[in-house]
């Protein structure tokens, strides 16, 4: 009888120990979550006080640009100058590119009451896709997706209004995700598209004005879809005079518009035909902010409005924020992966 007291105690002994274990490890598991969770959440609070001091860092860099010379936007100036800078255990990364390097697909509606189709933007687009050899059709399935009108070809399901993201195109049928990020198209190795356009500013007050090429940061792709007629060739002999060297040892700029005639193969013909569409400087400049502190890396995007109160020696200039997001929340879906060989 003894022994099978001393069994059965035993057993519960044994019995209490598995249940003492597993209420340990349970706890442990907890209080291992509970610790992640809690350095993710410091973690992605110091990446948000990286991501305002690269912020005001890029603001910096941008005033004293507007104080130098507030009508000419170049690549040859320091705000284009990539920033990285320690913070605490956090590392910084800053870019500054002027939304005016590309084609503002928010501007497909203009601004009227009706939001009608704004046919040069339309265009420029079409031709963008043209020079980087996306098939025809992609374009207009964009177009129709973003203008108001219900007569297209691509209507099913369409926003008829401006994009919120980028990445929101992948939702057109139709439009791959190579179209964005390159790979492969009809048999052929193609060139995204995201690089050469933007949708900022999406909104404009009275009286401002965007949707203009600025032919001082404007890519090759970019200054081709300006026209039919900007051959490779000639978009290679724009971007050989912005890099010729002046005297003051800085790469050339174009101070105003009508410099873009200077450029060899530029005729007065096709001058009459972009002239309207160009601009040598930025109204708006897109800012982003990759911040890592430990193993988590965070990315924001700033957008800011430069503003210009009164005229000549009186003109006073100023930089206003106008959109800001942390690009994760924004759910993007990623370029396709690399097929292994």
């Amino acid at each position: 009888m003894r022994k099978k007291e001393r069994g059965i105690a035993l057993l519960l002994s044994l019995l209490v120990l598995t249940i003492l274990i597993v209420l340990v490890a349970q706890m442990s598991v907890t209080t291992l979550n509970t610790k992640t969770i809690s350095e993710n959440y410091l973690n992605d609070l110091q990446n948000s006080y990286g991501s305002r001091s690269g912020y005001y860092q890029a603001l910096l860099y941008l005033e004293a640009d507007m104080e130098k010379e507030p009508n000419i936007d170049s690549l040859a100036e320091k705000w284009t100058t990539a920033i990285s800078f320690p913070l605490g255990k956090s590392s910084i990364s800053v870019t500054i590119e002027d939304s005016e390097r590309r084609i503002n697909l928010s501007r497909i509606n203009n601004d009227d009451e009706d939001k009608t189709l704004n046919e040069d933007i339309a265009e420029q687009f079409r031709q963008l896709l043209f020079v980087l050899g996306h098939p025809s059709d992609i374009a207009d399935r964009i177009i129709d997706y973003i203008d108001t009108d219900t007569k297209g070809d691509y209507e099913s399901e369409a926003r008829n209004d401006r994009l919120y993201t980028l990445e929101e195109l992948l939702q057109i049928e139709g439009v791959p995700s190579e179209s964005l990020y390159g790979g492969r198209l009809a048999g052929t190795e193609v060139e995204g598209f995201l690089d050469y356009v933007t949708i900022h500013p999406r909104t404009l007050e009275e009286g401002e004005t965007a949707g203009l090429i600025n032919i001082n940061t404007a890519s090759s792709a970019v200054l081709q879809s300006l026209s039919e007629d900007i051959t490779p060739e000639l978009a290679a002999e724009i971007d050989a005079y912005r890099n010729t060297m002046g005297e003051d040892n800085a790469p050339q700029v174009f101070e105003k518009k009508e410099d873009i005639q200077n450029v060899s193969g530029m005729s007065s013909e096709i001058y009459e035909e972009i002239s309207a569409h160009i601009d040598v400087k930025a109204t708006h400049f897109e800012i982003r902010i990759k911040s890592t502190h430990r193993n988590l890396t965070k990315n924001w995007l700033y957008v800011v409005k430069k503003k210009q109160e009164g005229e000549g020696e009186e003109a006073t200039h100023e930089l206003t924020l106008v959109f800001s997001q942390k690009l994760t929340d924004f759910l993007a879906i990623p370029p396709p992966e690399e097929e292994e060989n």
